[in-house]
């Protein structure tokens, strides 16, 4: 078992590189493995094409299993297949606007679909990426989400934003967020307006799509739009109603 789990750490970890191939060295010092063990970790996974060799000094990178199985994995996801339409029609609606899909599992957001565009992105960049679930829009959605022992969790582990006073009044704005079903705040890191919009489909993860404005009116003028997008993704993960004679 602990074979695998290293084994998943080092495809995780070559996975988030952006295609920038890892050393033995480098990934063993990053992920607490003995250096020898990665070494032949990393030839079994090259064995069978879930990583490449680039070369001895380099490293290695991503291989074509790994590719041809996350594609195959994104395009038979039911969500990310429902919600593909309603979300780029919303995109359209925004002008082209790039919108991000996500789910959350344990304390990450994961990047399951992406359309539309943004300047010096390209659709599909960081599809399978993942983060913390901290104070991000969507983030703090899929937290605001999460079963309540798994919220209490996350939050006894992770530092509240600094712009709550408290965790007492950070899980009462969780609540609310979760009541009203989007958030919009000015993302410093990314210089916008975030729009986040929340879903729990019965049978399925929550969540979020996420995409930023220019204007904090800009984001609250499309909030119409976003319920719009968001429902018409609950009507087609909806299961069918029995007809009864």
């Amino acid at each position: 078992m602990k074979t695998l789990q290293k084994a998943l750490d080092l495809l995780e970890f070559v996975s988030t590189r952006d295609g920038e191939a890892v050393t033995p060295k480098t990934a063993a010092e990053k992920l607490g493995i003995n250096p020898s063990s990665c070494v032949r970790l990393m030839q079994t996974l090259t064995d069978r094409g879930y990583l490449v060799q680039i070369s001895r000094r380099a490293g290695y990178a991503g291989g074509p299993a790994l590719t041809a199985y996350g594609c195959r994995a994104t395009s038979s996801n039911t969500l990310a297949a429902a919600a593909a339409e309603p979300l780029r029609e919303l995109s359209t609606e925004l002008g082209g606007r790039m919108i991000n899909l996500s789910v959350a599992h344990r304390n990450r957001r994961y990047l399951i679909f992406q359309c539309g565009h943004t300047p010096g992105a390209k659709v599909g960049d960081f599809i399978g990426h993942s983060w913390d679930l901290e104070e991000n829009a969507t983030e703090l959605l899929l937290l605001a989400a999460a079963p309540e022992t798994e919220r209490l969790r996350i939050l006894q582990q992770a530092e509240i934003p600094r712009r709550y006073r408290s965790r007492a009044e950070f899980r009462q704005e969780l609540d609310r967020l979760h009541r009203q079903r989007h958030v919009i705040f000015y993302g410093e890191r990314q210089g916008m307006w975030i729009v986040g919009g929340l879903m729990e489909p019965p049978g399925f993860p929550a969540a979020t799509l996420g995409f930023g404005m220019e204007s904090r009116a800009e984001a609250e003028k499309s909030l119409p739009a976003v319920h719009r997008c968001m429902d018409a993704i609950l009507r087609r993960l909806a299961p069918p109603v029995p007809f009864n004679c």
